[in-house]
């Protein structure tokens, strides 16, 4: 760290008594000539020191808001840190984030990933569903007819990406495509043209920013549905599909898609939501049988995999020059027995990993050479578990440069160049059923999409010292364990990291929509399937796109502190969630629940249940103000989320004060009006039906005193 003390006031060595004295008398004549004592000559001499010191200098500092307050000391200080842009912000972000790309906005950058490593870890989560209007444009056939009766709804493939083309972070283009069924949805959302013309027409009342009712597409968003196909059957529906987004996307209305049917159909074709048309560009021949799913490389010479029958990979160049494009190398899988689950993907443009089905404890990677495939090595589980482990999906993570290697060197939860089978083990020792997809954020986080309860799990990778705002939370106190210290006063302790992981529940379902089949065998309230699969449009994105039954549901990484703080405007512009209060199903917020998952060492004890309150309760002032003084708001966490049986506690006790001043009249209405506020908590939580809240109430209470 560099001393600016002595930088700038030299310690002298083997001078004489009468320089010292010359030199102290100097100092203190200066000051009385120019008014100034030592401390001020210190703090000045932060306007002299060359700009490399002063970029040296940020390169130390652990927080956006250290460079912020380092900048507002002086005009010179603000001048070299806002020099370029904020150049250099450019350091604090390779620094803090360095497995994350983001664009050369750096500003809004370090503005972006901060705000989301903070949601990340406040547990501040918004979500809703993700719905087509029904004036979509239709692409294909004009209308298509299901020949069967399907018992389940549509498993959606999802695919997303997000490109930049000005000089800010709302200067961006985003694109969402999934397969419905048979039908392909594409959402074309333009962030940039929306606040050019809100900014171009600052006198003229405009509409750009007002979000819409379900029905009614937003302002600058494209969405079509495509489809050419007159009949069609659960053969028919799409098992896979990739966007070929690049850097000329940003200027183009159309959109390269590959998607492939489960009948092995398996095409490119380029669509634009504009003008709503279509035109087939490849086609890759599977030679028939039953298509389970598709992937494809990020590299320069990209590849497509198709897996066929779980018995055999068919691999194709992308960007050949045929127009009927033949597998340039199969790779057969040798299955012994019926497995259920298998899965594959490509490392990079040289290496691919597969689960297989006879073996269920084995991971094979191979690698591709000019004389064909060759296995590299094998990796197995090896822990403690009675049951076999069985490989359901596979992610690779992002090289950096910490990390070293080369790509494909490294995927979710295994390096292999190391020689040993596991390298990290990461579990939930609550719910233990099978993982249906992965997620990784660069090297910092993972989410995980569960195959039961409509469970999604985040797990943090990083290890060691806190990687980003470890300093953040110095006043928050330690988690609420049992009623007995709910209402102790806080004591200003730091929060060590790491911190416990939740697993949050997207049980929630759409409700009488119109122009939606009601499945009559669907449980009408409550969704518990999997997850089948996690999009996100970008490393640096908040958003995650997750896919359900018969739905897509947006999740978004934002505080409420965030959207409701000094800088709100710059969130409500760059990342425009597009929510409103008197909107349709898309616009609306879903109230959620979770569980904070036990350390594995305490063997799933100490599990608490959260839930949240409605969004715009807490974006509201007054209720904000009501939240921050409440006793239930748990430190560290977003301030939507409360515990249920610790607020029912304190509704309780407030009945009980009410009984003892009013009677029992006043004891009703205060039960009334908790339930009126909080009355779909029950509701959420199954605990029980409306007419035995006030019985449930008093006997949680009763427990908990006991447990006290």
């Amino acid at each position: 760290m560099l001393d600016l003390v002595s930088a700038y006031y030299p310690v002298p060595t083997k001078t004489s008594l009468h320089t010292e004295r010359k030199r102290e008398s100097a100092a203190e004549q200066s000051s009385r000539v120019f008014g100034c004592s030592m401390e001020d000559k210190i703090r000045a001499s932060l306007l002299v020191l060359p700009s490399e010191i002063i970029y040296n200098i940020v390169n130390y500092l652990p927080t956006l808001a250290s460079i912020t307050h380092l900048s507002r000391t002086c005009r010179r200080l603000y001048e070299v840190i806002s020099a370029d842009h904020y150049r250099i912000l450019q350091a604090f972000v390779k620094s803090q984030f360095p497995s994350i790309e983001t664009p050369p906005f750096w500003a809004d950058a370090a503005r972006a990933l901060t705000s989301r490593s903070r949601a990340f870890d406040r547990r501040a989560v918004i979500a809703r569903f993700i719905l087509p209007p029904d004036n979509a444009t239709r692409i294909g056939n004009p209308r298509t007819i299901r020949t069967d009766h399907p018992t389940l709804g549509y498993r959606p493939v999802i695919d997303s990406y997000e490109v930049w083309y000005g000089n800010s972070w709302s200067a961006r283009k985003e694109v969402l495509v999934w397969g419905a069924g048979a039908d392909l949805v594409i959402r074309i959302k333009d962030y940039g043209r929306k606040y050019l013309k809100v900014t171009n027409n600052a006198g003229c009342p405009s509409n750009a920013s007002r979000r819409r009712a379900s029905g009614t597409p937003q302002d600058y968003v494209s969405w079509a549905t495509f489809n050419d196909l007159h009949g069609v059957n659960s053969w028919d529906d799409i098992s896979g599909v990739h966007l070929l987004g690049s850097s000329h996307s940003k200027w183009t209305e159309d959109e390269d898609i590959i998607f492939g049917r489960r009948n092995g159909k398996l095409v490119r074709t380029s669509i634009s939501a504009e003008t709503g048309s279509s035109r087939l560009e490849k086609s890759y021949l599977t030679l028939g049988g039953y298509l389970e799913g598709t992937d494809i490389s990020s590299g320069p010479c990209r590849m497509l995999a198709a897996s066929m029958n779980r018995k055999s990979i068919l691999f194709f160049r992308v960007d050949a020059e045929e127009d009927e494009v033949h597998p340039f190398e199969t790779l057969k899988i040798t299955a012994h027995g019926l497995g259920r689950h298998r899965c594959s993907r490509i490392l990079c443009d040289e290496k691919i990993a597969v689960g297989s089905d006879g073996e269920s404890d084995k991971i094979s990677v191979f690698s591709f050479r000019p004389n064909g495939t060759v296995k590299l090595r094998d990796l197995r589980v090896d822990d403690d578990e009675p049951r076999r482990a069985k490989a359901t999906t596979i992610e690779p993570l992002t090289v950096s440069r910490v990390s070293g290697g080369n790509p494909g060197d490294l995927f979710l939860l295994h390096d292999l160049r190391s020689p040993s089978s596991i390298v990290s083990v990461f579990s939930d020792t609550v719910d233990d059923s099978p993982i249906y997809s992965l997620k990784p954020i660069g090297r910092e986080r993972f989410v995980v999409g569960s195959g039961i309860h409509a469970l999604v799990k985040i797990f943090d990778m990083r290890m060691g010292r806190y990687s980003y705002l470890d300093a953040a939370l110095p006043a928050a106190r330690p988690h609420i364990d049992s009623m007995s210290n709910h209402n102790r006063p806080e004591r200003p302790e730091t929060v060590l990291f790491p911190s416990k992981d939740i697993s949050i529940f997207l049980s929630n379902r759409i409700q009488n929509l119109p122009g939606r089949r009601l499945n009559r065998l669907r449980e009408p309230h409550r969704y518990r399937g999997p997850i089948y699969t996690i999009s996100q449009p970008s490393p640096s994105s908040s958003t995650f796109y997750i896919g359900v039954e018969d739905s897509v549901i947006r999740l978004d990484m934002v505080s409420t502190d965030d959207l409701a703080g000094k800088n709100k405007e710059w969130y409500q512009r760059n990342l425009d969630l597009g929510l409103d209060q008197h909107g349709g199903v898309d616009c609306q917020p879903l109230d959620l629940s979770c569980y904070e998952r036990p350390f594995p060492r305490d063997q799933g004890r100490g599990v608490r249940l959260m839930m949240q309150d409605p969004l715009w309760m807490a974006l509201d002032e007054e209720s904000r103000s009501e939240l921050s003084k409440s006793e239930v708001r748990i430190p560290g966490w977003d301030r939507r989320w409360f515990q249920p049986w610790v607020r029912g506690y304190a509704a309780y006790n407030s009945s009980l004060k009410m009984l003892a001043a009013g009677g029992e009249g006043s004891l009703n209405k205060s039960v009334k009006t908790a339930d009126s506020g909080y009355g779909n908590l029950w509701d959420r939580t199954d605990i029980s039906s409306p007419r035995q809240r006030t019985k449930n109430l008093t006997a949680s209470s009763r427990s908990v005193a006991h447990r006290g």
